[in-house]
């Protein structure tokens, strides 16, 4: 990769593979380092803006992850494998603010066949808990939760019920 960045240094996908090899090997400030080059040189390349993201999560930057997976599924809303990759991130942020942006964002993951809804369930009602018009909604949520806790099939129904709440 080395050699064809020194040839050609702005081929981004050369950049994008030294950073998934680096982020195989563990060089996460390296790795981040070349998937930024390769997004300074090809910004609405969706898979980098995804390999970015995990490289962040790795990292423990929740916060710059999640828009780094955001970006990727914004610019290439039907690919599964990037929603997947915005849950695996969703999964380990505790919202301590949202907008109406990041919540359909959010509800579109339940959409999504390779995601759980069950996974992403908690950090989705902390992120809508912060928006006025479905505080409600959540804390219903929550009280039905809490009444089922001993109920070995307590989330048997968690697809209906997060359904229920409307797409922004």
């Amino acid at each position: 990769y080395l050699q064809a960045i020194a040839i050609k240094p702005d081929y981004a996908e050369a950049h994008s593979d030294l950073g998934a090899a680096l982020h195989e090997l563990g060089e996460l400030d390296e790795a981040v380092a070349r998937y930024r080059q390769a997004l300074a040189i090809r910004p609405d390349h969706a898979e980098v803006h995804h390999n970015l993201g995990n490289a962040l999560r790795d990292q423990g930057l929740l916060a710059d992850a999640l828009n780094s997976q955001r970006r990727a599924v914004a610019l290439k809303p039907g690919d599964d494998f990037l929603w997947a990759g915005l849950a695996a991130t969703v999964e380990r942020v505790s919202f301590s603010a949202a907008d109406e942006d990041l919540c359909r964002d959010l509800l579109q993951l339940l959409a999504r066949p390779t995601v759980r809804p069950y996974d992403v369930a908690p950090a989705i009602l902390g992120a809508l808990r912060h928006l006025p018009q479905f505080a409600s909604v959540v804390a219903e949520w929550e009280a039905a939760e809490a009444a089922e806790a001993n109920n070995p099939i307590a989330f048997a129904d968690m697809d209906r019920r997060l359904s229920a709440i409307p797409l922004l």
